[in-house]
């Protein structure tokens, strides 16, 4: 009777929610393409670009110009917008993804249902019976962005949580080898999610060093082939005072405000930042030494926990990225929702997490409300970015708290004579 609990309570939650979010997208999809959701997606922050799937636009108007002999990474004047290519260069000897306006609704209802499987695998095996909770996570300002950008994360987020789910189907080697096979296609698709490969931080060093060893050596070596574009991808790409998220952007929304003429404030409050992110790095060392109860490290909703939250720390340190990259704090929340109900001593710094997503993910200086009151308007982008601090700092406190025991064992290992 356990059993089938269990897996009724896996088809609920994860299939429930895959068919609301797909339900949704497919009543909003014609909206979405002619613009209707314009007013509304502002009202929430989401700031929609003068044409819907922009973000896909640029790769298809990259590959168009390529096909002709230009070099979109130089100029931008077949995008829309006239934005400079900021994408890997492989998508461009790809000539049929070059697809022509009135088709990219098509890419767009793909990407959005892959993200939607994604979903689904996030809450495979969860039993939450207050699997509401999860929408405003779900139904978001991030989520939205990313939907109406046609942001090809959402095929990455899908990869993610795909590959942790084949790690985990067993406890063999061929179904990590597989997962770890689609984390680094993922990889491939768009460098960050390299970090996902934490876990494979195993229960002992061999099995850590079968899996991790192979694949640090091919993302190696796809870093070292591809810098001269991984370089021009990062020279290429925007990022926005209202709708970021990293180290970098309080310091120079602080430095703006305070002097625009000023190139060294800038530089000295960055240093202040990475100085807090030490501390809390230490702090999590320090916070982090006690265990969660055994039960809680080996379940399926800690590894998601652990991939995910190890990206969401590393793209906060490596700088501003645009809000629909908080996408990938979604998979977080079957962790943190089965500590609230399990874990009772520690139950008020879980809601305290649940309360900064929320005001990370809801929140920003571009929501309606503030954009026209300079005042409220930096006060809610202070706050935005105040809750994304802490959300790091819970984060490094929980991955200590989730590594395995033989590598706490050396990094807690007391000094000789103590």
């Amino acid at each position: 009777m356990d059993t089938r609990t269990t897996n009724t309570s896996k088809i609920r939650v994860s299939l429930f929610i895959f068919f609301v979010f797909q339900s949704a997208l497919f009543l909003t999809w014609v909206p979405l393409d002619r613009g209707y959701l314009n007013e509304g997606l502002s009202a929430l922050g989401v700031v929609p670009m003068s044409l819907p799937y922009g973000d896909y636009k640029v790769i298809a108007s990259a590959i168009q110009y390529y096909e002709v002999g230009g070099n979109p990474y130089e100029t931008g004047r077949f995008d829309f917008a006239g934005r400079k290519y900021n994408y890997p260069s492989y998508w461009l000897k790809m000539p049929f993804l070059g697809f022509e306006n009135h088709n990219l609704k098509y890419v767009y209802i793909v990407f959005a249902t892959l993200f939607s499987l994604g979903l689904g695998l996030v809450f495979w095996c969860d039993k939450n019976t207050a699997w509401y909770g999860y929408l405003p996570f779900i139904f978001s300002p991030p989520v939205f962005l990313a939907l109406e950008r046609c942001n090809y994360e959402l095929v990455v987020f899908f990869l993610v949580v795909l590959a942790i789910w084949t790690c985990l189907r067993s406890s063999g080697y061929a179904s990590s080898w597989i997962g770890g096979s689609i984390l680094l296609f993922a990889t491939v698709l768009k460098v960050f999610p390299v970090f996902g490969f934490f876990i494979f931080v195993r229960s002992s060093w061999k099995r850590t060093l079968i899996f991790l060893a192979p694949f640090a050596v091919l993302s190696a070596v796809y870093f070292v082939y591809s810098r001269p574009y991984l370089k021009l991808v990062h020279e290429n790409t925007p990022w926005s005072q209202f709708l970021s998220f990293g180290i970098n952007v309080i310091p120079l929304n602080v430095s703006k405000w305070i002097s625009e003429e000023s190139e060294m404030l800038p530089v000295y409050l960055l240093a202040v930042a990475w100085l807090i992110a030490a501390v809390f790095i230490l702090s999590g060392y320090f916070l982090g030494k006690k265990a969660l109860f055994p039960e809680g490290v080996d379940a399926y909703d800690a590894y998601l926990f652990r991939g995910a939250a190890a990206i969401y720390i590393s793209v906060y340190l490596m700088g501003s990225n645009f809000d629909y990259r908080l996408i990938f704090l979604i998979p977080t929340l079957p962790f943190i929702f089965r500590m609230l109900r399990e874990n009772q001593t520690s139950r008020w710094s879980y809601m305290l997490y649940l309360v900064m997503m929320v005001s990370a993910f809801w929140l920003s200086e571009a929501n309606l409300l503030w954009r026209y009151h300079t005042f409220y308007r930096s006060t809610v982008l202070l706050i935005n970015e105040l809750c994304c601090w802490g959300l790091l700092l819970q984060c490094i406190i929980l991955q200590f708290k989730l590594l395995p025991e033989f590598v706490k064992e050396i990094i807690y290992r007391p000094s000789e004579g103590v």
